[in-house]
């Protein structure tokens, strides 16, 4: 298992690319993860000069860029309307290219709040979202991972209707924790189509908090991520702005490995 940090995590305003990974690496995880907060991102604006310089900065100081990750659909209903697709579809396809300019293998495709598939009809308008940006994430060699509040099994099940070794799940154990589910029983369940991890503490709300201020039995977790042989990223998503704290977080991770 390797340790990197999001974006958000990093800093709570935007900074350039190169600034980006020599804070990761001041912080000392080895991988950072980019962040889609909305249809506007800066990153949506980058030119070729910009990935250029970030993955030659990234490639200097030995920082992966595993994965990126699109929250845009957090405060955007289109992900899970009908009639949202054609935009849902253009804004997932831009941040596959994105994804794939960087080398990254997983694109993280949050399905929270607004876009939450807490209904049949949604969870029938994300899948065929789903099945429309699949192609180009293959084509990319690019795995799209969802992350949703949904229940462990529910999850599965969507990821299952999906029916493509190039969708899967990003699990994140602080959030599981905010909605009441036991982490430690969902990772088994979702082993198999597991992609990534968000590492964060929580206690009843969405949400992250900083390890060892939650409910999370950060030993047991990884106990269990070990029993699936887990072999994958843990990738920080606790508040930003605090180097001390967020330090810390990646040395107690870094214990357990």
């Amino acid at each position: 298992m390797k340790i990197g940090i999001t974006q958000y995590s990093v800093s709570s305003s935007y900074i350039d690319g190169t600034s980006l990974i020599r804070r990761v690496s001041e912080l000392g995880a080895s991988g950072v993860e980019p962040f889609f907060a909305a249809a506007n991102d800066a990153l949506f604006s980058w030119s070729a000069g910009d990935i250029r310089g970030f993955t030659a900065e990234a490639k200097k100081l030995g920082i992966a860029v595993p994965s990126t990750a699109v929250g845009i659909f957090n405060c955007d209903s289109s992900l899970v309307e009908k009639t949202g697709q054609t935009k849902a579809v253009a804004l997932i396809e831009r941040a596959l290219d994105f994804t794939a300019a960087v080398n990254a293998d997983v694109m993280l495709l949050c399905t929270y709040l607004q876009s939450e598939p807490n209904t049949t009809e949604k969870k029938k308008n994300l899948l065929e979202t789903i099945h429309r940006v699949e192609p180009l994430a293959r084509k990319l060699g690019v795995a799209i991972a969802l992350e949703s509040p949904l229940p462990a099994q529910q999850l599965v099940q969507l990821v299952d209707a999906a029916a493509s070794d190039h969708i899967g799940i990003y699990y994140d154990l602080g959030n599981a924790i905010a909605l009441g589910f036991d982490p430690i029983e969902e990772i088994t369940f979702v082993s198999r189509h597991l992609r990534a991890i968000h590492v964060k503490d929580s206690i009843n709300k969405l949400g992250g908090l900083h390890l060892g201020k939650g409910y999370l039995n950060m030993p047991a977790a990884m106990d269990a991520l070990k029993k699936i042989n887990y072999d994958g990223w843990l990738v920080i998503e606790t508040p930003a702005d605090d180097d001390a704290a967020i330090c810390a977080d990646i040395e107690l991770v870094k214990q357990f490995l």
